[in-house]
């Protein structure tokens, strides 16, 4: 679960290493797998495309709570990530780094501008 005020890991190679939640992008309080939540920059490399103060969105990937799986097992993560859009849901990076949660495949359906997800994740990371 992310809240506001959290710091997250970005698990692609836009350039920033963590990133500040700022809003959450549903009806509750807190964020889980495949929610959208607005961020800000917080650490980042200087050579690269993103920028300090600025807005940016965010798709959870990966979250310490634990999970529950409809094969009857549950899954945790060592720590929060997420996936860096901009505000016109355009994919930031080039390409995902580490494993992934295999919910966001369900959820990310609902978000219509980011199909080409898909694709990305076939051929770039692993699905747990």
């Amino acid at each position: 679960m992310v809240f506001t005020n959290t710091l997250v890991k970005v698990a692609d190679n836009s350039g920033a290493s963590v990133v500040k939640c700022v809003h959450i992008i549903n009806k509750f309080r807190c964020g889980k797998v495949g929610n959208l939540i607005l961020v800000t920059v917080f650490k980042y490399l200087h050579s690269k495309k993103v920028k300090k103060k600025n807005f940016y969105m965010g798709l959870l990937v990966c979250t310490t709570h634990w999970s529950f799986r409809r094969e009857g097992f549950y899954i945790r993560f060592g720590s929060n990530k997420v996936l860096l859009f901009s505000l016109q849901l355009r994919f930031v990076g080039t390409k995902v780094i580490g494993l992934l949660d295999k919910l966001i495949r369900y959820t990310a359906l609902v978000y219509k501008d980011t199909k080409f997800i898909y694709k990305m994740f076939n051929f770039s990371c692993k699905l747990i």
